[in-house]
C-alpha cells in the first residue's frame, strides 16, 4: 500500500491548515536542538480535533553522543502522553552546516553512533522510531543503525510528482517539498506497525543502508531540511555547555525562515 500527500510541518507553518487532512495523516516536529517546536502544541490539538493520525520528529543539533541522548531524553518527555500513530523520529541531517562548522564532519564515525544512542533512549520508552535522513546519507547510518526505520528524503523533480523511490530503504519518503512551500510524504506500509512500538517488524525485503558513503565536508556536505526551503540558518547559532555529568543547549540566535 502506499499513502500519499502525508505532510510534515513544523513552528514555520504556524497556522497550517489541517482541514484538508481531516482523518488522514500529518507528521509534526516536536523539538529542535533542546527545546519544543513553538507550534508543536497547536499542531497536535488540531490534529486530534480532526482525527489525523500523527507522527513526531526531532531535529538533532547534536556533535556528540552525550549531546544525542540528551535530546533524545529531551524529545521524549516533550512527546509524552501525546498520541503518536506514526512514530518518533530523529530528524539526522546538517542543514545549516552547525556540525561542520563545529568540527564534527559527516561521516560514518560521527554521524551513525549519535544516530544509534538517540534512537535507543527513544526506543526504550516504547515509542517506533527511526531516521530522517538523505537518500545520500543511508551510508554514514549502517550499519550500527539498520535496526531502526528510515524516513529517506529524495524529491527528485520537487513538483508534487513521486519521481524517486526509496521503499526499499525504509517505511516513509518525503518525495517532495512542492518547491519549497510544503513537504509531503508517502507512507509505504499498513500504519498499523508504528502502533506496535519497538518490537514492530518492517518488510524483510527491505535493502539495509549502504555501507558506505562519500566522506563529506564544509564544501560538500547534504543541504536540505525537513521543512522545505527553510534552512536552520545562517542567524542561527547554538552554544552547548556541559559539565562532568550534565549538558545544556543554550540558543544565542534564532531567525525564522519560510516553510
Amino acid at each position: 500500500m502506499r499513502i500519499y500527500n502525508v505532510p510534515d510541518v513544523s513552528e514555520h507553518q504556524p497556522n497550517f491548515d489541517f482541514t484538508p487532512y481531516a482523518g488522514k495523516y500529518a507528521i509534526l516536529r516536536a523539538g529542535v536542538a533542546s527545546r519544543e517546536d513553538y507550534s508543536f502544541r497547536r499542531h497536535v490539538a488540531e490534529c486530534q480535533r480532526l482525527g489525523i493520525t500523527i507522527g513526531v520528529y526531532f531535529y538533532s543539533y547534536a556533535l556528540n553522543v552525550a549531546q544525542a541522548i540528551e535530546e533524545a531524553q529531551r524529545f521524549v518527555s516533550i512527546i509524552n502522553g501525546v498520541d503518536i500513530g506514526l512514530g518518533a523520529w530523529l530528524d539526522m541531517e546538517d542543514a545549516d552546516h552547525y556540525k561542520v562548522n563545529n568540527g564534527v564532519y559527516i561521516t560514518h564515525d560521527n554521524i551513525a553512533p549519535m544516530s544509534k544512542a538517540f534512537c535507543d533512549i527513544v526506543a526504550s520508552n516504547g515509542y517506533y522510531t527511526g531516521i530522517y535522513t538523505s537518500l545520500s546519507w543511508l551510508g554514514y547510518l549502517a550499519p550500527e543503525c539498520d535496526l531502526y526505520d528510515k524516513w529517506v528524503a529524495a524529491w527528485g523533480n520537487n513538483d508534487g510528482s513521486h519521481t524517486i523511490d526509496t521503499s526499499a530503504y525504509g517505511t516513509i519518503q518525503q518525495y517532495t517539498s512542492n518547491y519549497g512551500t510544503l513537504d509531503e510524504n508517502v507512507i509505504f506500509v499498513d500504519p498499523s506497525i508504528y502502533r506496535t512500538g519497538v518490537t514492530a517488524d518492517r518488510p524483510t525485503d527491505y535493502v539495509p543502508s549502504p555501507a558506505q558513503s562519500p566522506a563529506a565536508t564544509s564544501s560538500n556536505v547534504y543541504y536540505g531540511s525537513t521543512s522545505g526551503n527553510y534552512t536552520e540558518g545562517p542567524n542561527l547559532s547554538f552554544g552547548y555547555n556541559s559539565g562532568a555529568n550534565n549538558a545544556s543547549w543554550g540558543a544565542q540566535q534564532y531567525a525564522a525562515g519560510v516553510g
